[in-house]
């Protein structure tokens, strides 16, 4: 579980660390839980996302299909913002 892990980071060092978490990912197999509040941080490390609005998920999904097809207002609306 890793929550806003590269918060600290200001967004030009930020890339090299979230292609690292990437290839670690990839490498092992591991499932892991990263918890951005950017959704474009989401949509770029993950194979799947989901969604959450006042602890109710709203969506679980790929993020090309996410952002295709979003499921509700909430989550149209979060990915647009």
């Amino acid at each position: 579980m890793l929550d806003e892990p590269f918060g600290a980071l200001d967004a030009k060092a930020r890339r090299e660390p979230r292609q690292g978490l990437r290839d670690i990912h990839d490498e092992t197999g591991l499932t892991t839980a990263f918890v951005p509040h950017d959704q474009e941080k989401a949509m770029e490390l993950a194979d799947l996302v989901v969604v959450i609005s006042m602890g109710r998920i709203e969506q679980i999904d790929r993020p090309q299909d996410i952002r295709s097809r979003p499921a509700s207002d909430f989550v149209r609306n979060f990915i647009l913002a």
